[in-house]
């Protein structure tokens, strides 16, 4: 197989369905454990190791990105020589149509500068659809893999600081069809792609995820990875914000942060209930849950299963106002708008404004508020009399 060398491998396979099967899996490694068959239960039926002294596998305080694991690989250089299996997590099955959107957080702890490592491999027995490298020492990635005809081709991935913790996102598409694709991206960003491939008749029975494969079996070193995901359709990889269109007034605008794919997808749904921190800045800007700008926050959930929440964007200068949102699990949202100044929605609204419900310019006006308006009134009438 061409590439480098292989190593730990953590294989995912497909699931069977009636005529199209599909990878559906996610694992946060929160459980701590990895097979299905330990206690509390993992989400991968088999392990293959055949060097343990040497390799390892394991849910990993050391690894969590978010959370309080992750998954650790350690690859401490096998005492066989030439290609082969050094530790993985495998299922298998049967996938020959549609496409797989893999998603995951990774970085390389500790590794031998000169070699590289596969992180992921998608194909049936030799035959690779899909794989993923990086090279520690260069900095540079590679996406690769086989077409119906068993024909390789690569292309290479600009990468940095492979040290730290970076989203790294892989898809095949057009399986079974004569212009499939297999893409590549890193925070978001396209790295690498290979358009017009010829999958007719093309099947994947396994995927990996680890040291997927080590040629000579030369790689050392220490890979972690997180909040893994596989399926049939994008994965959530970012948080987005959708504002208004044209300048809206500073007073209580509706606003929504929604969840979108890198490959441009949007309204992704969440995987799990994603509880973002909130921020806004400029123009004496602030976010609200409620369309009377009465109640301030500063984080926000996209509830499990849906795409977006919708807040409220209150200014009371003009100028721009810019909204941010961060979670762990993804890509950070920010967004800049200019608004125009809250203005009263009355004469009254003015004066009282900071003694106002929520100090919001549709807001009525609080008790005390009423207080000084009545005061006001019946000062005016003494003098008037």
């Amino acid at each position: 197989m061409p590439g480098l060398a292989r190593g730990c491998a953590v294989t995912l396979s497909l699931f069977a369905a009636s005529v199209r099967a599909q990878f559906v899996l996610s694992d946060d490694f929160e459980s701590g454990t990895l097979l299905r068959s330990e206690t509390p239960p993992g989400k991968w039926p088999g392990l293959t190791n055949p060097d343990p002294a040497l390799e390892s596998l394991a849910a990993s305080a050391a690894a969590a990105h978010r959370g309080q694991r992750g998954l650790e690989v350690v690859d401490g250089r096998s005492m066989v020589t030439g290609p082969g299996v050094e530790a993985r997590l495998d299922l298998t099955g049967s996938a020959s149509s549609g496409a797989l959107h893999v998603r995951f957080w990774h970085r390389v702890v500790v590794a031998d500068p000169s070699r590289g490592v596969m992180l992921f491999r998608a194909g049936t027995g030799a035959s690779e659809a899909l794989s993923f490298y990086v090279y520690r020492g260069s900095s540079a990635g590679t996406l690769g893999g086989t077409d119906a005809l068993d024909a390789y081709t690569r292309d290479t991935a600009p990468l940095a600081d492979l040290g730290g913790w970076h989203l790294y996102e892989v898809s095949l598409v057009g399986l079974d069809t004569a212009n499939g694709a297999r893409r590549l991206w890193v925070d978001g960003q396209r790295a690498a792609e290979r358009p017009g491939i010829d999958y007719r008749g093309f099947s994947i029975g396994s995927v990996s995820l680890g040291a997927a494969w080590e040629t000579a079996r030369e790689f050392t070193g220490t890979l972690h990875f997180d909040d893994f995901r596989i399926g049939a359709s994008p994965h959530a990889s970012r948080l987005v914000w959708v504002l208004p269109t044209g300048s809206p007034t500073g007073c209580c605008a509706a606003v929504t942060l929604e969840l979108a794919a890198s490959e441009g997808t949007s309204s992704v749904t969440a995987p799990y209930d994603v509880e973002a921190d909130l921020s806004a800045s400029g123009a004496d800007s602030a976010l609200f849950s409620d369309s009377d700008c009465t109640e301030p926050l500063d984080t926000a959930v996209i509830a499990q299963g849906e795409s977006s929440t919708r807040l409220y964007l209150r200014a009371m200068t003009a100028g721009e106002a810019t909204l941010t949102a961060t979670h762990l699990d993804f890509l950070t949202g920010s967004a800049a708008t200019a608004v125009t100044q809250c203005e009263p929605a009355d004469g009254g609204c003015g004066a009282v404004r900071a003694l106002a419900a929520g100090c919001g310019c549709h807001a009525a006006a609080g008790p005390t508020g009423v207080l000084l308006l009545a005061l006001l009134a019946r000062r005016r009438r003494r003098r008037s009399s």
